[in-house]
């Protein structure tokens, strides 16, 4: 199978692409730099130069922050790059797989009334960056019904693992404990709010789920790409400090405190599974993996003086 990746200089991207040559797929690896998915004609020279069997739609304007501050630009890209992608595939290729990477952050507050999220509950999004997935997953999905053609979409729930930037639970938790190992910082972690359960599927486990969706010749609609069961940021944290092997002071920043509205995010992955998907990866193998990443990570930025 011939795969086309966009947004592959990614978090999930850069692991995606390993996993893909493993399965003996060829593989096109696009980003920024080499294609802007606002541009037709672009999308169009690319696609009649490869000619992929099928699409992974992983680019995308994912940070709910700068949602708020750049809705428009947020909108286009979200949603009217994934029309334009999907349109020109379509043109070029009909039979093809267009498989459209969401975010479980679509169902919003329907996570407040049911203990597991099912694909055909009601979305309710709460931020730009949400309804803009919910919109794109939609107008594709619509848009495949007229066409007849075959278009997979994800909800994905929180993912964690090496190369994953801070600004993100595990990663903040992870790269301040090593900085204290390495004795580059004081033996204190900052964190924010500790009460809320969440989502935690290992990065190579979501872009097996991704490969087992492409797979799948009956695969169609959408998938929620779920642990199944949620676990709580002070249980992650805990971990993370016996992986650690250091004594710390926890300390609450009010900068990081944010209100917890959801106080359990869970989803169900019976719909994936029932293809012969599951998690394989423990949630003590990825956090060893993730923090012993971050030991590497902060002493390459230390002795290159690029510490942020």
């Amino acid at each position: 199978m011939r795969v086309m990746i966009t947004g592959a200089g990614g978090f999930v991207g850069r692991h995606l692409q390993p996993l893909l040559k493993k399965q003996g797929w060829d593989m096109l690896a696009t980003g920024h730099d080499t294609l802007d998915i606002m541009d037709s004609s672009a999308i169009r020279r690319v696609l009649k130069d490869y000619e992929p069997d099928a699409i992974i739609h992983l680019a995308a304007q994912s940070k709910v922050g700068a949602s708020w501050e750049q809705p428009e630009h947020t909108a286009e890209v979200n949603i009217l790059g994934s029309v334009k992608l999907y349109a020109e595939f379509v043109q070029q290729n009909p039979q093809g797989k267009f498989l459209y990477i969401g975010s479980s952050d679509v169902y919003g507050i329907t996570a407040k009334k049911e203990n597991k999220l099912t694909e055909d509950m009601p979305c309710a999004p709460q931020n730009p960056y949400s309804i803009s997935k919910l919109a794109a997953e939609q107008m594709l999905l619509q848009m495949a019904r007229k066409y007849k053609t075959k278009v997979i979409c994800t909800r994905s729930f929180n993912h964690y693992g090496p190369g994953q930037n801070r600004g993100f639970v595990v990663s903040d938790f992870a790269s301040q404990l090593a900085e204290i190992k390495l004795g580059y910082r004081e033996p204190a972690i900052y964190v924010g709010n500790l009460t809320a359960k969440r989502e935690f599927i290992y990065v190579d486990d979501v872009a097996e789920a991704y490969i087992t969706l492409l797979a799948e010749k009956n695969a169609d609609g959408i998938y929620n790409v779920a642990a199944g069961s949620p676990t709580g940021i002070e249980f992650i944290l805990k971990s993370l400090l016996e992986i650690a092997s250091i004594d710390v002071e926890i300390r609450v920043d009010e900068k990081k405190l944010r209100p917890v509205d959801i106080k359990a995010f869970c989803g169900s992955n019976v719909k994936l599974s029932c293809l012969g998907w599951k998690p394989k990866t423990s949630l003590q193998e990825g956090l060893r993996k993730t923090f012993d990443y971050w030991l590497r990570r902060c002493q390459g930025e230390h002795e290159s003086g690029n510490c942020p």
